[in-house]
């Protein structure tokens, strides 16, 4: 078992959460210093597309465990 972080954005005035999903790379992120910083990036996009008319999103990350497959 290994620790993880999700990466999310939330905006305090749509109490809305998004979660960015990295298809191409697949990068399962196990630094959380690093993940606060994509997870700050990932809002910021949000923040200047306007995205769900506001500008208010504030990057997150969310710790889980995750078990290798051993089959």
């Amino acid at each position: 078992m290994a620790t993880r972080y999700r990466i999310l954005a939330w905006s305090p005035l749509t109490n809305q959460t998004q979660q960015s999903m990295d298809l191409a790379n697949d990068t399962m992120l196990e630094d959380a210093l690093y993940a606060g910083r994509i997870a700050a990036s990932f809002a910021q996009r949000l923040n200047q597309n306007f995205f769900m008319h506001t500008s208010d999103w504030q990057g997150r990350t969310e710790a889980y465990e995750h078990a290798d497959n051993p089959y």
